[in-house]
């Protein structure tokens, strides 16, 4: 069983998600600018992208995170992350559907705070 270096929640988070892509990314320019994605998985470390954006394995990309509401007591309703794509997925297959998974670069404290905060305010276990 592959262990997993940060906290993930039992459930696979399903959150809206913008997508900023470095106009470079793609050299024949089929694809610049912002797209809306939902993730299929979120951790403390990344996330898992569903989309049909072909982004290279090594290329940094901006995340706006939409965590649903309610949101807890003084925690954004946004998180803006820099992230990494580190694989992608190209065709669904074993449950995972199309897209690429990120890591996310630079994460503050406040940063893990609020993505501990959203995990536990959503996924209570009783």
């Amino acid at each position: 069983r592959r262990r997993h270096r940060h906290y993930r929640p039992r459930q696979k988070l399903r959150w809206p998600v913008v997508v900023a892509v470095a106009p470079a990314v793609e050299p024949s320019g089929a694809f610049t600018g912002t797209t809306l994605a939902m993730t299929h998985g979120v951790s403390v470390g990344g996330a898992f992208i569903e989309s049909d954006l072909v982004v290279p394995v090594g290329q940094a990309l901006r995340l706006w995170l939409h965590p649903p509401a309610p949101h807890p007591p003084g925690l954004p309703d946004v998180l803006r992350l820099s992230v990494q794509v580190r694989w992608q997925n190209l065709l669904p297959a074993k449950g995972l559907p199309r897209g690429f998974g990120v890591q996310f670069r630079a994460v503050t404290s406040t940063d893990e705070i609020t993505l501990h905060t959203y995990f536990s305010a959503h996924h209570k276990v009783v």
